[in-house]
């Protein structure tokens, strides 16, 4: 099976150029920062998660 990578990477940016093209210089920052500060929470959570996991299984070893 083989990834299309390309094809993703393209069609994402294709979406976020619709999305984006008619916001002036300001709100496409506003923008991007806001896709930052939702990324960098949601790996918080995962990274929670992983640590809660990890920790879990230290716990099974003792």
């Amino acid at each position: 099976m083989a990834v299309k990578a390309v094809e993703i990477i393209r069609n994402i940016r294709d979406k976020y150029y619709e999305e984006t093209k008619s916001f002036s210089v300001e709100e496409q920052i506003r923008f991007i920062r806001g896709k930052s500060e939702k990324l960098q929470r949601d790996l918080l959570k995962i990274k929670g998660t992983a640590t809660i996991l990890i920790s879990d299984k230290l716990e099974g070893l003792r």
